[in-house]
């Protein structure tokens, strides 16, 4: 991994952070998974790859919105969450 880390630094950190940001989805409770996304923000904010930043920025805009799915999980499909996030915004987030 050192040897990686010294070939293209930048690049290495977007993968990681990318693959570290798939664990995400693995969180069962709103609170937990809001801490998380505050914690891989942060991080990706201090990048210095303008495209990670953007994603960034967007993840703890929609954050509300984001968590609702943890909140609903189990008891309303993906489409109706998207159905409130569409009612409590005035559209769809994407």
């Amino acid at each position: 991994m050192s040897e990686l880390l010294k070939l293209n630094l930048a690049s290495i950190k977007g993968y990681l952070l990318r693959e570290n940001f798939r664990r995400f989805r693995d969180y069962q409770r709103p609170d937990f998974a809001g801490k998380f996304l505050d914690n891989w923000v942060s991080r990706a904010l201090q990048t210095d790859q303008e495209p990670m930043k953007k994603v960034a920025r967007m993840l703890r805009k929609h954050k509300p919105l984001i968590l609702n799915l943890f909140k609903a999980k189990g008891q309303l499909s993906s489409g109706e969450v998207e159905g409130l996030n569409l009612n409590n915004s005035g559209k769809l987030c994407t």
